[in-house]
């Protein structure tokens, strides 16, 4: 089958450094821990993984219960992710990426080995997602850029959370080496009226 082809080649291959699995419909909870696994594995250095539910375009996407990840999914997801210390890139755009898989991510953000340095993600998470991740870019020296997409439960509360980590309003040198100074592009998507 083609899942097992998939496995061996990713467990065999300790060269793979991008692994995009967006728009994917075989993709579901089972899979992503299959692949995964494999990937640990094989002693893959990763610097990208990207995941998305199938036909996640957008805000439209966000509404209904055809999630092909579920939060499950997204827990196994965010462990890999804490236990990988080559990923540089992120993207997840998935409708069971809520504020507690959020609160999972801003956890590996936080992390003193954190790598990242890009961060997409789009999901059904809201302000309290958002807020967990203002509170971990401020210890965080890595991420560069973070781009939120669409979310169906998102306010201005959530993207102030964000834009505050970025504040320019220091005054002393401790406040300035306290501060996330790494950050350097916020994209902020619209959101569904």
């Amino acid at each position: 089958s083609s899942s097992m082809l998939l496995t061996d080649f990713l467990s065999g291959n300790s060269s793979l450094r991008v692994l995009d699995l967006s728009s994917n419909a075989q993709v579901d909870d089972g899979s992503i821990g299959t692949i995964l696994t494999a990937i640990s594995s094989g002693g893959s250095q990763l610097s990208t993984l990207n995941i998305s539910d199938a036909h996640f375009d957008g805000v439209e996407d966000l509404i209904g219960d055809n999630e092909s990840i579920t939060t499950a999914g997204v827990q196994r997801i965010t462990t890999f992710v804490a236990q990988s210390s080559s990923l540089v890139t992120i993207c997840l755009k998935m409708r069971s990426l809520n504020d507690e898989g959020i609160r999972a991510l801003s956890d590996v953000i936080r992390g003193r080995d954190c790598k990242l340095g890009r961060l997409e993600i789009s999901g059904t998470f809201g302000d309290n997602g958002l807020e967990s991740i203002a509170e971990a870019l401020k210890s965080n020296r890595s991420l560069r850029t973070i781009d939120i997409g669409n979310s169906v439960n998102l306010t201005d509360a959530g993207g102030h959370a964000i834009l505050r980590v970025t504040s320019v309003n220091l005054n002393t040198w401790q406040q300035i080496m306290a501060s996330n100074n790494t950050l350097r592009c916020v994209h902020l998507k619209s959101r569904p009226p």
